[in-house]
């Protein structure tokens, strides 16, 4: 599964449910140095340049963007028909392979994941209805074979 495809349904699946986690997470000790003493420098937190320019990463965010609003479409129109359903998103995929390809090619970008985390909340707006909407009508055929071979399909 491409992780920058994942990280979006993630972020979206996030966006639409509202939740925010307030819990604090504890930090992370150290590295030992080998004297017995934690290291005084800690690790560059800096990740290394992205692969692909801003212009493009946007471009792609937007067709994710559509390839979820087509997969969004598809299982509202399916109202529940769970055959319906699968194939119209084995349909969608197909048509969206290139998509599906150019998020996998983000998979060794260090920076993709924070890149998509911070396009997805300056657009949350406009992506988290759309995200609900996918996921109600999901619901009904969540566990249905055939869906969820589709939505394996799809890099889901």
């Amino acid at each position: 599964m491409s992780r920058l495809l994942h990280v979006v349904l993630v972020l979206l699946a996030v966006a639409a449910c509202k939740k925010q986690d307030a819990t604090p997470r504890p930090l992370a000790p150290l590295p030992d140095d080998g004297t017995g003493t934690a290291s005084a420098q800690p690790p560059d937190p800096t990740p290394p340049p992205s692969q692909m320019s801003d212009a493009e990463f946007d471009k792609l965010m937007n067709d994710v963007v559509g390839y979820i609003g087509k997969m969004r479409d598809v299982v509202v129109a399916a109202g529940g028909d769970c055959s319906k359903m699968a194939t119209g998103l084995e349909q969608v995929a197909a048509e969206n392979r290139d998509v599906i390809e150019r998020t996998r090619a983000l998979d060794e970008d260090a920076s993709a994941e924070d890149r998509a985390d911070a396009w997805m909340k300056a657009h949350e707006g406009e992506v988290a209805p759309m995200f609900e909407a996918l996921f109600q009508g999901l619901g009904p055929c969540q566990e249905d074979p055939a869906v969820q071979s589709a939505m394996e399909k799809m890099g889901t």
